[in-house]
């Protein structure tokens, strides 16, 4: 088998955007494509209809479309010069798209930059747009020139009295909230279905009534944690509140005589708490079904870009995936709030669901392979390939197997996994690289991982595992608020020990480690209190809760209740829990991987460390990438995507072989 090279992920294509049409015969999907030269992603335009698949045009650097009838889309498209500066001016130039006619036509300019749009009706889009207070004049032909006139020639300074006052990803966020509209396209009227100072978490529409269902709440310095539940009626124009008690709100589903949501109060596990479901009755909310387990998917793999639907309305019940423990399975919830498992993936990623002509189809992360559309069959619990777009590109190349290790640790069973390397000879010795998952309330699995696939390739065994923290299990396992770098800490030893116990080829004195997010507070974590690691890789870190808190864009609420404790009673807890307070037990060489645009964890985490590590005489060097953000890993521009493989992977070999 040919070793698979490190940029080797140019030539992987992600699938995204799963759409169906409105009388569900036909669905669409965007295609990446990465060039390095351009240093960007573009993306293609497909159509499904159950037979057959054919490509439509190429969508350039935007993925998004929306359906506005059986036969037409709408494409966010700047096809000419009047187009480009529309949308530099903040519009969302939108054009049509006829797949019988197979012609592109231009269809509007919306005065904001808009996140999505669903179309009701000939008379009406449902809007959705971040926008701030001061923002909503783009809406005014008379104020929008002077408006966007300001915003340029202040770019030097920010002003903010909000927190959060920065969101990775999106920048400084200048007082924006989340919100919805209607828009009616023939007079090009849009009305504000929410007041300017309320933030939308989520929503639903209900056709058969015409009515909004959203839940959100009004920032007012601080933003809010939990949110109301409201109703807009689109013939009425008037909007109830459901439920004002404060709930944190996951999904909002009106089924046919029932309105259901997910959601936890948040009392038990805290923030990651994991959802129940409820149906809203006479202002309340009443619980239906204990579920317990994330009603999503946290699956991690370094190969997607963009996302799909992750759950669909059948009939009269809903659909969603669901994750129970390594496995996104789909899960299906009626009116009665009875639950029931529809497809069981066994340790695969479902990454989106659409259903066309009475049959569900699905975007999946699969035995190593990279992601497919297959038609699933639900009967038997089975599956066939609709796509081969990544078919020939992992083909001759060395993809270790993924072997799984059942251990124990503390009475409670943990689930881990290694891949050899490649021309593996059981008489020889390898180096190994421990990978550490972020979040912490994410999960390893057994799909494919192109980082660690390169190391295998690389000569390296490299070993997995979901520690008490992550995802996938009820509340308890995932709750280790005030417990960082204890029994976390401890699976992650215990698990290491099992694996070189299990695997003699392993040399114990070769032995690296990394991660990223909470991945690299762990091994930041690691290195003050261990030398067994001879090489580590540091990556978007946490080191010191008490700057934490107050300097990203979660850490006024995630740093106390993560801690169990605050800021400003509890300080030496803080402390004790942070990575930097052990620092002048490190010994091993550190290297710091850091995006300046990383507002989740910002780079000031990785120089407090840095810095001491170099005034202390350890072995130590950090890579600041500009411009990138904490995604570099998953999303960040091609070059730097390589970059960051090439200093991690150079890093190890350094010191390991």
């Amino acid at each position: 088998m040919k070793k698979l090279e490190r940029d080797h992920f140019l030539d992987f294509h992600s699938i995204s955007g799963l759409k169906a049409n409105p009388s569900k015969t036909v669905f669409a999907y965007a295609l990446s494509n990465t060039r390095l030269k351009q240093n960007d992603y573009v993306f293609t335009l497909y159509a499904y209809d159950g037979s057959r698949s054919w490509r439509l045009l190429n969508l350039k650097n935007e993925s998004r479309f929306f359906w506005e009838s059986d036969t037409v889309l709408l494409i966010p498209f700047a096809k000419t010069a009047a187009d480009k500066a529309k949308v530099k001016a903040k519009y969302t130039v939108l054009y049509r798209y006829d797949l019988t006619t197979k012609q592109l036509t231009y269809a509007t300019a919306l005065p904001i930059p808009i996140t999505a749009l669903r179309v009701l009706s000939e008379q009406e889009w449902l809007i959705s747009a971040t926008l701030s207070k001061e923002a909503h004049q783009l809406f005014d032909p008379k104020k929008r020139d002077s408006f966007l006139a300001e915003q340029k020639e202040f770019t030097f300074v920010e002003t903010f009295d909000e927190i959060p006052f920065y969101s990775n990803g999106s920048g400084f966020l200048k007082g924006a909230r989340s919100q919805c509209f209607v828009y009616h396209p023939a007079s090009e009227r849009f009305d504000s279905i929410v007041d300017a100072n309320l933030s939308v978490d989520t929503y639903d529409y209900d056709d058969e009534n015409q009515v909004i269902y959203y839940a959100g709440n009004e920032i007012k310095g601080v933003m809010p944690l939990k949110s109301r539940l409201f109703a807009y009626d689109l013939k009425t124009k008037k909007t109830t509140v459901l439920v004002d008690e404060l709930f944190g709100y996951s999904t909002i589903k009106k089924l046919k005589n029932r309105l259901i949501v997910s959601g936890s109060n948040q009392e038990e596990f805290g923030l990651n708490q994991n959802p129940d479901f409820y149906a809203v009755e006479e202002g309340r909310l009443v619980l239906i079904a204990e579920f317990g387990f994330p009603d999503h998917s946290s699956i991690g793999s370094d190969t997607r870009l963009g996302g799909s639907p992750a759950s669909l309305k059948h009939a009269t019940d809903f659909w969603f995936i669901g994750l129970n423990n390594y496995s996104s399975n789909l899960i299906e919830i009626n009116e009665q709030g009875e639950l029931s498992e529809l497809f069981v993936a066994d340790g695969a990623s479902i990454d989106g669901i659409v259903e066309i002509n009475g049959s569900l189809y699905a975007i999946i992360l699969l035995d190593q392979n990279l992601q497919e559309i297959y038609e699933l069959d639900l009967e038997n619990n089975g599956y066939r390939q609709i796509t081969a777009v990544n078919q020939s590109v992992l083909q001759d190349y060395y993809v270790g197997g993924i072997e799984y290790i059942d251990y124990t640790n503390d009475h409670v069973q943990l689930d881990g996994w290694v891949i050899k390397p490649r021309n593996y000879d059981p008489a020889k010795k390898y180096p190994a690289i421990l990978d550490i998952h972020g979040g912490p309330k994410t999960v390893y699995s057994e799909v494919y991982y192109h980082e660690m696939q390169v190391w295998a390739n690389e000569g390296y065994f490299v070993f997995f595992t979901n520690p008490r923290g992550g995802d996938g299990r009820f509340g308890d396992f995932s709750d280790i608020r005030g417990k960082y770098g204890t029994i976390d800490y401890d699976d992650l030893m215990v698990f290491t020990d099992t694996v070189l116990n299990s695997y003699p080829a392993i040399d114990k004195d070769r032995v690296g480690v990394t991660g990223g997010s909470y991945g690299g507070f762990m091994t930041n974590w690691i290195v003050g209190h261990t030398d067994r690691f001879k090489a580590a890789a540091t990556q978007r870190s946490i080191s010191n809760w008490i700057s934490f808190y107050g300097t990203s864009d979660i850490g006024w609420y995630f740093a106390s209740d993560q801690n169990d404790g605050t800021l400003m009673a509890d300080l030496e807890k803080l402390w004790f829990h942070s990575p930097l307070k052990y620092v002048d037990q490190v010994k091993t060489p550190l290297l710091f991987v850091h995006s300046d645009e990383d507002y989740r964890c910002p780079i000031e985490q990785g120089l407090q460390f840095y810095t001491l590590l170099k005034e202390r005489g350890v072995e130590t060097s950090f890579v600041w990438f500009k411009g990138e953000n904490h995604e570099l890993s998953r999303s960040g521009k091609p070059k730097a995507r390589l970059k960051r493989l090439n200093a991690i992977t150079d890093w190890m070999n350094n010191h390991l072989k």
